[in-house]
């Protein structure tokens, strides 16, 4: 439908991330319906079901402020 009306590229925003084992996990991911709250080859196949379904872009949210998982989000893009 967003295509249909002339969308041109769609986006998924405010993803929650959190790639650190299960127990060093904050609690937000349980309150965002799209979360990367997982290891990073759950993550890597979470963000291809939302390519595949046709969103062209994520923003991504870190909320620990641990930039070495943005690193690791990257790395899981081609």
């Amino acid at each position: 439908m967003y295509r249909a009306a002339g969308g041109r590229r769609a986006i998924v925003t405010s993803i929650h991330v959190d790639l650190r084992p299960e127990g060093l996990r904050g609690d937000m991911g349980s309150l965002a319906k799209v979360n990367l709250y997982c290891n990073a080859v759950e993550a890597r196949d979470r963000l291809k079901r939302l390519e595949d379904a046709g969103f062209d872009d994520a923003i991504l949210y870190c909320p620990e402020g641990d930039l070495s998982q943005l690193q690791d989000i990257r790395a899981l893009m081609p």
